[in-house]
Parts: structure tokens; sequence; C-alpha cells
């Protein structure tokens, strides 16, 4: 992980904050030498030739200073727009820049040598350039030290008294340790001052997504809690009321058996089947999703023949969909494979289905298909039952919501069952959704890989 002090993050920082000030210092160079040319260019008619030399040196150096400043600029512009921040073209620009500005400089000294004994234009612009240009200060004080090496050299070509050019001299070795300590100063402020403005925005960044994740386990357990409490409703009422009905019925035929006729025995074995099927799912439902919650559902896709399943399944419900006379077709092509776990497809088919069943009016009918699209197999199953309108569709497979209510005999439900299916579809990798009009009908489908 890069913290706020990444040394890299920060060169590259300040190089662009350093390039950056090129596309504008380079003009108050030029406006300040335009000035400098337009003193040095009065005529003095009494000035002699020492003097003339003097003036026309200083109008070159500006000249050339004023050049060199267009060309930085430029340079500095097609830098911004057409390279990276770091690269080699940015070192050069700087180290040019600096060179070229503290060359000026020595020249416009050496010059002044002529006339006067001040070497202020080296001092002005070795301290302007530590305070615009921030560098590395192995750089700047290979800069620093060859400029002055420069000056050294030249300056007795233009002054000729031996203690002046050893003052002068001394003073030029003064002003090149100060600029360089002066900029030093200001490369070493300037990289705590961006490493610590980097370190307050990352920890920023850090607290941002901490806040994020604790909002978003904060609304994941409140799910949970809200699930949960569902489903202790669930085993207290829908799966308290079938055992109490399955209690009822058997103690009627043990106590009144013998007293029975046949019809009436086999009505009341097949409702205490009945309601022991539906009682048996809804535990094997709340079995899968305690499971699911714990992650601990096994989860092992094969190659499964699609038609074989749905069958295994439809035989499982055959007397559920008997009690109201209601046809299960299973129209699914023979050759059509889906890639998945076979619990979890029986599970899924299980729950569709008995909702299917659940809703449909007596003497209905409830279909099968399954189409091929691309990589996957489309499954719907299809009903004429009473469907229901676009508000209940669309908060049907919300996470965590539980839609239930009364089937056309009155069955009662929990809602668990499409909530599993919608996870154990979503585990494939599959979507589920649903088509339907108010008593039009329902035909509910999910996707699963074919391979």
């Amino acid at each position: 992980m890069k913290t706020g002090f990444d040394r890299k993050l920060i060169h590259h920082k300040i190089l662009e904050e350093n390039t950056g000030r090129l596309l504008y210092f380079p003009f108050i160079v030029i406006l300040i030498n335009i000035i400098f040319i337009f003193i040095f260019s009065i005529e003095d008619d009494t000035a002699d030739a020492t003097r003339l030399m003097w003036r026309k040196g200083i109008i070159s150096s500006h000249i050339i200073l004023i050049i060199t400043s267009l060309f930085l600029f430029f340079l500095s512009w097609f830098r911004k727009k057409y390279h990276k921040p770091g690269d080699w073209l940015t070192w050069l620009l700087l180290v040019l820049s600096t060179l070229v500005f503290l060359v000026a400089g020595i020249m416009i000294t050496v010059y002044d040598q002529l006339i006067t004994n001040s070497i202020s234009p080296f001092i002005i612009i070795s301290i302007v350039v530590a305070l615009v240009l921030f560098i590395r200060p192995e750089i700047s004080a290979t800069i620093y030290l060859l400029s002055f090496l420069l000056l050294f050299y030249f300056l007795p070509y233009t002054q000729s008294d031996p203690d002046v050019l050893l003052s002068n001299r001394m003073n030029a070795a003064a002003i090149t340790i100060l600029s360089f300590i002066l900029s030093f100063l200001l490369w070493r402020n300037n990289y705590s001052g961006i490493g610590k403005s980097n370190l307050i925005v990352e920890q920023q960044k850090e607290l941002e997504k901490a806040n994020k994740e604790l909002q978003e386990q904060a609304a994941e357990l409140k799910e949970t809690i809200t699930t949960k409490d569902k489903l202790f409703s669930i085993i207290a009422h829908d799966l308290r009321s079938p055992f109490n009905g399955i209690i009822g019925l058997s103690e009627l035929l043990k106590q009144d058996a013998s007293l029975l006729r046949v019809n009436e025995i086999e009505e009341y074995a097949t409702m205490i089947h009945s309601s022991s099927t539906q009682t048996l799912q809804l535990l094997e439902n709340l079995l899968e999703w305690a499971k699911m919650q714990q992650n601990k559902l096994h989860f092992s896709p094969l190659l499964l023949n699609l038609n074989e399943t749905i069958e295994t399944v439809l035989a499982f419900l055959n007397d559920m969909a008997q009690q109201k006379n209601i046809r299960l077709l299973n129209r699914v092509s023979p050759e059509i494979r889906v890639y998945a776990d076979a619990n979890m497809l029986k599970s899924i088919l299980r729950n569709l289905l008995s909702n299917a069943i659940k809703f449909s009016h007596k003497n209905g009918l409830v279909e099968i298909t399954a189409v091929k699209k691309e990589t996957e197999v489309w499954i719907s199953i299809a009903d004429n039952g009473i469907g229901m309108n676009k508000s209940s569709q669309e908060r049907l497979f919300l996470p965590g919501n539980f839609v239930s209510k009364p089937g056309t005999h009155n069955e009662r439900g929990s809602g668990l069952g499409l909530m599993i299916s919608r996870e154990l579809v979503e585990r494939h990798k599959g979507k589920i959704w649903v088509n339907s009009e108010p008593d039009q009908g329902s035909i509910f489908s999910f996707s699963l890989p074919d391979k």
C-alpha cells in the first residue's frame, strides 16, 4: 500500500507544480527584460567605448534571456499537453530552466564589471530561482556549484582590480551557498507539506471506505435481523398450524376409525399426507436458509439432464396437484442439459412449482418449458392462476422480502420459498424473473448455465 510519503508520488507532484510555474514565470521575466532593454537603449552622447560595450552586452544578455524564456514556455506547454508527469522531459525542462536563468545572471554580472563592481544580477537571479523552482537537492547543488565556477572563471575578463575580483568571488561563493540552502529548505518544506497533504487525503479515503463498510454491515445486520424475526414468525405460526391439523386429523382417525367409512378414512389420510408434504417442504426450506446464512450449503454443480430432474420433482408434487385436479405438464426436451447442483435445482423447481399449484384454480394447468440461449438455458414455469399486479412483481424478489398470501384453496405459505429460489439461482450465476397479469396467470423464469 502506498502512503502519503511515497517518494515517487511526491517528486512527481513537485515537478508538476514547477512546470506549472514555468507557464507564467517566463512572462514575468520577459516583461522585466523588456524594461531593462528600453532603459539601456536610450542613447547617451557622452558614453565612451567601454560604456557602449557595457550597454550592448547588457542588451544582448536580456534579448537572449527573452528568447530562452519563450523557448522554455513553449517547451513547458508541450510537456504539459503531451507528456506524463515525472518523465525525462520534465526533468530536462527544470534543469535547463535553472541553468538558463543562472547563466543569464552570470552574463549580466560579467558585463556589469565593465562599469560597476556589483554582482547584484547574480545575487537576485540566484535567489529568485531558489524561490521559484524547487528541484531535488543533489541536482540543485550541482547546478549552483557549476554556476559559481562559471562566474569564478569569467569575472577576470571584465574585472581587472584584484581586490574587487576577490571580493566579488567571495560574495558569489556566499550567495551560491545561501541560494542552495534556501532551495534545500524550500524543497524539504514542500516535500513534507505534500506528503502530509497526501497522507490526510489517504486517511480521509480510508475513513470513507471504513464508514461505507460499516453502513453496509449495518444494513446487512438490519436485513438479517428482519429476516430472522420473520423466520421465527414462520416457525411460530406457519409451522405450528400444519402440525395442529395433522394432530387433529390423526386424533379423529385414532378415536373414530371403526365408525368411519373407507372413503372418509381416505379423505382424512389424503389431508394428512398433503399437510405433511407441505410441512416437510417448509422444514427443508428453513434448513436450506439456515445453511445459506452460515455458508454451509454445499455447492457441487454437475451436467444434469433437465427433463429427468423435473420428472423427479413432479412425482413429489403429484399428490398436491391432484387435490385441485391440476395437470403438471413437462414440455422440456430430453436433450437439454444444465450445469447445476442437483439438490439446489430440485429445491428451485419444487418451490416454483409449489407456488404455481398453490395459486392455480381447480382443473388448472402448470407447464414447464426450457429453451437454450447461447451459453444458458432459460427454464419457465407457467400457470393459469390468479396472477399478480406490477407492484407485487417488483417486490417479489427483493432481498429480505417475504411475499406471502393464501392460495386459491386458502393454502398457507411463508414466502420463504421464493427468497431461497432467488439465492440458489444467483449461486449458479443465473437470474430469476416473473411475467404476470392479474387473473391471467404467471410465468416464473430463471436461467442456468449449460456447461
